[in-house]
Order: structure tokens, then C-alpha cells, then sequence
């Protein structure tokens, strides 16, 4: 999926992952933050101030879907 459907499928719930993650990497939106597999909690708009270059643009789909 693209980057806007992976911002609409954080924004409904979906916890979603990217190629360039290791395959056990997620993330999905909680109160506002990214919450990542490890606990770990991210600002939304500093997520994708670090993942503009075009690889970022496609490549995004629904965690564990096969």
C-alpha cells in the first residue's frame, strides 16, 4: 500500500509494517503516538519527518496479513 493508505489504515486501528522493517516490526497509532512491537512510542509527525525519501512512498502493508 501507499504511504496515504498506510496513514489511513494507522488511523483506523491497523497495525501495519513496511519492507524495510524486520518481519516481526509494527506499528499502529495509540492516544495520538505511534506505539511500536517493542514498547516504544513516537511523536505521529516525527515518524514521517524521518521517512521522506521515496522508498517510504510505497512498500506499507496490514501487519500479518500473508
Amino acid at each position: 500500500m501507499t504511504k496515504a493508505e498506510a496513514i489511513t489504515a494507522l488511523s483506523e486501528g491497523e497495525k501495519i509494517t513496511h519492507y524495510y522493517f524486520d518481519n516481526n516490526e509494527w506499528v499502529k497509532e495509540s492516544n495520538g503516538m505511534y506505539l511500536f512491537e517493542d514498547g516504544v512510542k513516537q511523536n505521529i509527525s516525527e515518524f514521517w519527518e524521518t521517512r521522506k525519501l521515496n522508498g517510504w512512498d510505497q512498500g506499507w502493508e496490514i501487519f500479518g496479513d500473508d
